[in-house]
């Protein structure tokens, strides 16, 4: 079985089918980097993971959702936003 670990930055998600697995990833991990201070560890079927709440309670799926994100980011602009702006870019280039 494979064990998949992503990562932004210095945020890791650990994903394996067997519990035991992870364990032994995070202990490996805490004995290398968690000399200077603790690492913040999180299990089970639903996180917040760089804003976004990865919900993994429905077998076979996940979702993903940034309500509390959305809402946060809403309830810390000015109370009057009024007027226009214009964008600086005319175009939109995807790569």
């Amino acid at each position: 079985m494979d064990n998949s670990v992503p990562w932004d930055v210095d945020d890791i998600k650990i994903s394996h089918a067997n519990e035991q697995v992870e364990s032994d990833v995070v202990s490996e991990l805490e004995k290398e980097y968690g000399k200077e201070a603790p690492l913040s560890v999180s299990c089970g079927r639903k996180h917040n993971y760089l804003g976004m709440v990865h919900d993994y309670t429905k077998v076979g799926a996940i979702q993903v959702t940034m309500f509390d994100y959305i809402e946060n980011m809403l309830s810390e602009l000015p109370s009057e936003m009024e007027g226009e702006s214009r964008t600086l870019h005319h175009y939109t280039c995807l790569m």
